[in-house]
């Protein structure tokens, strides 16, 4: 398997610009989601810019998982509720995160 270059950046923070028009960027971002390919990043030898580079993975492909992925799957509400620190409580009766003594 080889890199292909997919995009080049001028400088670091500047978008990402494709090398072919035909194939656009989130395609590859989603055949990396579905553990179809790899991709990375490499400095320009000769200049300030950047290259992303896409290798394609041999079968069978293994979808990533959430926290691996490029474009990450939004939590449900429920997630967000039970984890909201400010309402759970201690044996003693205190707010977590906040000392015994405290208003």
């Amino acid at each position: 398997m080889t890199w292909i270059t997919i995009a080049r950046q001028s400088q670091a923070g500047a978008e990402w610009v494709a090398t072919d028009p035909a194939q656009p960027i989130e395609l590859y971002k989603q055949k990396y989601d579905q553990g179809m390919g790899a991709m990375a990043q490499r400095r320009k030898r000769n200049s300030y810019g950047f290259e992303l580079l896409y290798e394609e993975n041999k079968k069978p492909h293994k979808i990533r998982q959430d926290h691996l992925r490029w474009n990450k799957a939004s939590a449900s509400p429920a997630y967000y509720n039970s984890n909201r620190a400010s309402e759970k409580r201690t044996w003693g009766g205190t707010i977590k995160g906040r000392g015994k003594y405290h208003d």
